[in-house]
C-alpha cells in the first residue's frame, strides 16, 4: 500500500500542472461555494468517470439525470463492482500510474474511511452537505449518499403464516439449516450486518448461524434470486431497496422483514478523488448527487433511503423515522474489525 500511496501523492504534482489550464471554482479548496465556477470548469473538462458500488440500474438512472441537467459532460465511462473488488481495481490502476476515477462511492463505509485516512480523497464543501446529520458525513470531505437498511427477506408463497421469519433468530433456527443466503466477504454491507448483529444479538449469535450452514453468493441479486427460485428459504441480508425493486416494481413474491431487535444501517459515502482527472465535473456531480433532486433519483430510482429529511420515503418501506435503525456504533471500530470479519465470514459461510 505504501507504494500505491506514494504513487497517489506523486501524481498530485502532475495533476496540478494540468489543472492550471482549467478554470477551477473556489469550492475546490473548500472556500466559498461557487457552482457557476464549477459548471464553467466542468464544461471545459467535458467528462466524468464514476467508480461506484451502486447497482447498475441506479448508476444508469443517476448519470442520465445528471447528464440531462449538464449535457456538456460525457458520463459514458463508469465502473461498478462490490466494495472490495472496486478498491482492488483502483489500487491496481493507481500503482500502474493510471488515474481514471473522478468520484468514488462505496457501500463499505469502513473501507471508505480507511481510504480517507490514507489521503485518497480531495477536500470539497457543498452547501448540500448541510442537510445531512453529523453521523453520516465528514464536512468538506465525504457524505452518505445512500442509507441502506439491512433486512431479512423471504418468499411469502413458500413460507406462510407462522413459518415466515420475524426475527434475526431465524438465521440460527434449525428449520432453515442449509437454506440461508448471504453475500460474500467482499461486500461492505455484509461486514456492517455482521458487526451490528454481533452487538445486538450477542457474541454467540454468529457461531450459531455458522452451525446452520449458510451459503454465500457474489451479490444482492444472486441472493434474492436464490430465494425466489426456492433454492434458499431466507435471504440473510436483503436491502430495503429490494422491496421496491422486486415486490413493488416487478410484483415478485419477495417480502422484507424489519426485525424488532433492530435494523443495521449501511451508510454509503461518496467523495471526490484527490487524483480526479476532471475535478470540476467530479465536484459538480457530488453537489448534484447530494441535492434533493439527486436524492429523489436514489429513492425513486432504486428504493433506498436518503439521509436528507426532505427526501421522499422509498415505496413499500416505512418512513426512516419509524424504523429501529442501528448504524455501526463506531465507524473506527468497524474499520478495525475488517480483517476479523473476513476470517470469520469464511468460517461462517465456508467461502
Amino acid at each position: 500500500m505504501n507504494k500505491i500511496l506514494l504513487a497517489v501523492r506523486n501524481s498530485i504534482l502532475v495533476l496540478v500542472a494540468m489543472l492550471v489550464l482549467l478554470p477551477i471554482g473556489t469550492a475546490m479548496a473548500g472556500g466559498d461555494f461557487d457552482r457557476e465556477a464549477l459548471i464553467k470548469g466542468a464544461r471545459a473538462e467535458g467528462k466524468l468517470v464514476w467508480y461506484t458500488g451502486a447497482p447498475e440500474g441506479l448508476v444508469v438512472k443517476a448519470l442520465k439525470a445528471f447528464s440531462k441537467k449538464y449535457p456538456f459532460i460525457d458520463v459514458s465511462e463508469w465502473t461498478r463492482n462490490s466494495a472490495g473488488r472496486l478498491q482492488a481495481q483502483l489500487e491496481s490502476e493507481v500503482a500502474a500510474g493510471l488515474f481514471k476515477a473522478d468520484v468514488f462511492q462505496s457501500g463499505d463505509v469502513g473501507q471508505f474511511l480507511a481510504m480517507n485516512d490514507e489521503d485518497w480523497f480531495a477536500k470539497f464543501y457543498t452547501p448540500e452537505q448541510d442537510a445531512y446529520s453529523d453521523g453520516i458525513k465528514n464536512p468538506g470531505m465525504w457524505t452518505g449518499w445512500r442509507l441502506t437498511a439491512l433486512l431479512l427477506g423471504y418468499n411469502p408463497q413458500t413460507l406462510k403464516g407462522d413459518k415466515a421469519p420475524t426475527s434475526w433468530n431465524a438465521l440460527r433456527d434449525p428449520a432453515f439449516k442449509g437454506k440461508v443466503a448471504f453475500q460474500d466477504g467482499t461486500t461492505g454491507t455484509q461486514h456492517v450486518e455482521w458487526y451490528v448483529l454481533r452487538k445486538i444479538m450477542g457474541d454467540d449469535f454468529w457461531d450459531d448461524v455458522a452451525r446452520n450452514n449458510p451459503s454465500a453468493y457474489p451479490g444482492p441479486p444472486q441472493t434474492i434470486e436464490a430465494v425466489l427460485r426456492n433454492e434458499m428459504l431466507i435471504a440473510g441480508m436483503a436491502y430495503s431497496y429490494h422491496i421496491a425493486s422486486y415486490q413493488v416494481k416487478q410484483g415478485a413474491p419477495f417480502k422484507g422483514v424489519y426485525p424488532a431487535e433492530g435494523i443495521p444501517i449501511a451508510v454509503q459515502p461518496i467523495a471526490v478523488m484527490k487524483t480526479a482527472p476532471h475535478p470540476n465535473a467530479a465536484r459538480l456531480f457530488v453537489d448534484w448527487a447530494l441535492s434533493r433532486e439527486g436524492q429523489k433519483v436514489v429513492v425513486e430510482g432504486i428504493g433506498d433511503y436518503s439521509g436528507r429529511p426532505d427526501a421522499p420515503t422509498p415505496a413499500g418501506n416505512p418512513p426512516y423515522s419509524e424504523i429501529n435503525s442501528i448504524p455501526p456504533d463506531s465507524f473506527r471500530s468497524l474499520i478495525n474489525t475488517k480483517k476479523e470479519f473476513i476470517e470469520a465470514w469464511k468460517k461462517i459461510t465456508g467461502s
